[in-house]
């Protein structure tokens, strides 16, 4: 597995149908058996930034981080427990110091890898991006006028060079575009701009105020603002289902869902968590609780991940429309 694990991308199918049987041998002991294992894992490793974007609180955050060792002592105790894919994010993930290290113990133990970066590092380190992750996530909220105002100055322009490396190097790449309150009036342009630059966008919605590291309520979409961003983004999927990453019914699950007083069904906290930079796992990043480093390391892992179910559940939950179609969220 360690060779297999070595193979670059995209020539190594076989390691991936390997690593994606064991996922579905564990979803069906989940389903079927009730066992709960952390299968899907995202790992900020840093909240740390090179970005500022206003709707985002993680470069406010305190800064403490796992050393080397404790890093890749808790990536070994979550290998241990049936871990097969791991969503590296941050802040900004390029930006840790164990940042390779951290992927190449994963790598070897067979682990797929999404990396989800700004895209301002994304050039720097392209051959070992290239190597070790299936797929590539960047953020880019629309075209300049749009996106530079939330992200920064020339931001967008510095994902775009990102995303046109990936392209160039027949990277699988993902582009995630939030939509918050300033730019929740935008879609047809912003629309217009991931046909002008020819790549499709995947659209995340700022719901809630009571997102565990939200720095501006203001960016907050009010349920009005919402469903005026479902109807739009519904009609131009219709108008050009290419251009739009999101299935049609991803946003007919979230409507119903803004429309709707019940808690989420959810996944997290039984085959899904968050890990932070400091060692702490969550639910998710929605859920305020978590469970201490220290705690986590002194119990039993296995302990820790079952305590994480009889923390709150959520409303209006983006990455809930995805789970409920069978996709990858973002």
């Amino acid at each position: 597995m360690k060779i297999m694990s070595y193979i670059p991308y995209p020539l190594r199918e076989v390691k991936n149908i390997l690593t994606m049987s064991g996922i579905v041998n564990q979803l069906i002991q989940y389903y079927i058996f009730k066992v709960n294992k952390p299968l899907i894992v995202t790992w900020s490793l840093t909240h740390r930034c090179n970005l500022d974007c206003h709707y985002c609180g993680f470069p406010h955050l305190e800064h403490k981080e796992l050393s080397r060792e404790n890093l890749l002592g808790l990536l070994d105790t979550l290998s241990e427990q049936g871990l097969k894919v791991i969503s590296i994010t941050g802040g900004e993930p390029l930006i840790s110091p164990h940042f390779k290290e951290f992927v190449l113990r994963a790598r070897q133990k067979g682990i797929l890898l999404n990396l989800n970066s700004n895209g301002l590092m994304v050039p720097a380190n392209i051959d070992f991006i290239k190597k070790h992750f299936y797929q590539v996530t960047i953020s880019l909220d629309g075209p300049p006028e749009v996106n530079d105002p939330i992200r920064g100055e020339k931001s967008s322009q510095k994902a775009l060079a990102a995303i046109t490396l990936l392209k160039k190097h027949r990277i699988s790449h993902h582009v995630t575009c939030v939509i918050t309150k300033s730019s929740a009036y935008n879609i047809e342009n912003i629309v217009s701009y991931s046909k002008e630059i020819k790549t499709p966008f995947s659209y995340q919605l700022v719901f809630d105020k009571t997102l565990a590291t939200f720095s501006s309520h203001e960016e907050t979409l009010l349920p009005v603002d919402i469903l005026k961003c479902l109807d739009d983004l519904m009609a131009l999927k219709i108008q050009s289902p290419k251009t739009i990453q999101n299935p049609y019914k991803y946003f007919e699950v979230l409507k119903a869902q803004v429309l709707s007083s019940k808690k989420v069904d959810c996944r997290a906290g039984e085959i899904f968590l968050r890990v932070e930079p400091n060692g702490d796992i969550r639910k998710c990043s929605r859920v305020t609780e978590v469970i201490p480093y220290k705690q986590v390391m002194e119990q039993k892992f296995s302990h820790s991940f079952f305590k994480l179910r009889s923390f709150p559940q959520c409303h209006n939950c983006t990455v809930q429309g995805s789970l409920k179609l069978g996709l990858k969220s973002a």
